[in-house]
């Protein structure tokens, strides 16, 4: 889940306790949980424990979202693990990046050290990491009421974004063929050579040691026929003398090879009938992508808090990189069931007719094999093609 309205924060108490059903156990968060904290939070399966004092220092509404205040935490919740204040619609590291802000205010050297315009010069990975960062903690701020904050964060995510785009996009393919953000959309067809490569190895060599038994056996095999030549003679004169037994053999051959061809010759016209498998060098899959699992789904993020602030330049230059960014993806095989999921975001027509457009156009331009896939049922495909496209805007 994301960063979400205001309007879709809502407040929700939870239990979160072992149960039979091995149920998932939040963990502590490594920087932001204290043990002399006062407040504690769970975000996705990860407790975080601050200090309600340090909040306050922080101009915002945090308590009034959370009803953070001493008496509701003394008496129901926040108080320990078994009863933390849950927030709903954001991630662990999201929050995580706006308690950097909020233990280290911009006073701070460390982001003293980050400019409030980006330079051209900046690095791919520093783009792509500053742009999560900006992200994170200027939507945040604004859900939670911190203004100060957001008046940091925003100018700088606007720079940043109108600035080096092209950096962040490559910064996000360096990250995804590192796997450092757990991605790894881009590289799959690159990797599946050398995966394939390895697999070919170690198949090769459970073949020679198979192999190598095999010769053992034989040779065993010829030194007991040598010891007892009369026995391999006689084993050998049943099948000289038997020809009715050969010609029924040569028959069962032939059905054999009959049934090979065909087996061979139905292979070849499935093959054929995949020919979108083949243009991507893979299987086609039918398996349901979650876009919001994806990394690309951050700029679908940044879009709705640009529309949040009513900020269009932003929006527009957020806009600009995720088409860019599709329009790479529709290549690859991987990718092409990730595009696919983007029709799934909640009400993306009505809150972004421009990527909507944008998306319907490319699922267009990959061909009816795509429509096809099992991602889209009968009734959401006679939903999918009778939407009615935005107008064109002069």
């Amino acid at each position: 889940m994301r960063a979400g309205s205001v309007a879709d924060t809502t407040q929700s108490e939870s239990v979160l306790s072992k149960d039979e059903n091995n149920s998932l156990i939040p963990s502590r968060d490594l920087e932001y949980y204290f043990d002399d904290g006062s407040i504690t939070f769970c975000i996705e399966d990860t407790l975080f424990k601050v200090h309600a004092s340090i909040l306050r220092l922080r101009p915002s509404d945090f308590e009034g979202r959370f009803n953070a205040s001493d008496e509701c935490v003394n008496s129901t919740r926040g108080a320990c693990d078994e009863t933390p204040m849950v927030i709903p619609n954001i991630k662990a590291s999201q929050f995580r990046n706006l308690m950097r802000v909020i233990y280290c205010p911009p006073s701070d050297k460390l982001f003293l050290s980050l400019p409030a315009a980006v330079s051209a010069n900046i690095e791919e990975g520093d783009a792509w990491t500053k742009f999560i960062f900006y992200l994170d903690v200027a939507s945040l701020a604004h859900q939670f009421g911190m203004h100060h904050i957001e008046k940091w964060a925003k100018p700088r995510l606007k720079s940043l974004t109108n600035i080096a785009a092209q950096k962040i996009l490559d910064g996000l393919d360096c990250a995804s063929s590192d796997g450092s953000i757990g991605l790894g959309f881009m590289n799959r067809a690159e990797d599946g050579g050398s995966s394939n490569a390895r697999d070919n190895d170690t198949d090769y060599e459970t073949y020679e040691e198979e192999s190598g038994d095999m010769e053992e056996s034989n040779c065993d095999e010829k030194v007991d026929g040598k010891d007892s030549k009369g026995q391999g003679d006689t084993e050998r004169q049943p099948k000289e003398n038997n020809g009715g037994d050969n010609e029924s053999d040569e028959d069962d051959s032939d059905e054999d090879e009959d049934y090979t061809n065909s087996e061979q010759d139905d292979t070849n016209d499935d093959l054929e009938d995949e020919g979108a498998g083949e243009n991507y060098g893979e299987e086609s899959s039918d398996q349901i992508v979650n876009a919001e699992d994806s990394a690309i789904f951050r700029f679908i993020d940044a879009m709705w808090y640009a529309k949040e602030i009513s900020d269009t330049p932003l929006l527009h230059d957020i806009r600009n990189i995720l088409q860019c960014h599709c329009s790479r993806l529709c290549f690859f095989q991987p990718e092409v069931e990730l595009l696919l999921s983007f029709f799934r975001i909640p009400h993306l027509c009505e809150k972004d007719p421009s990527t909507f457009g944008y998306l319907f156009l490319i699922l267009l331009q990959l061909g009816h094999k795509t429509w096809n896939r099992k991602i889209f049922t009968l009734g959401s495909n006679g939903f999918l093609f009778s939407t009615v496209l935005p107008a064109a805007t002069p």
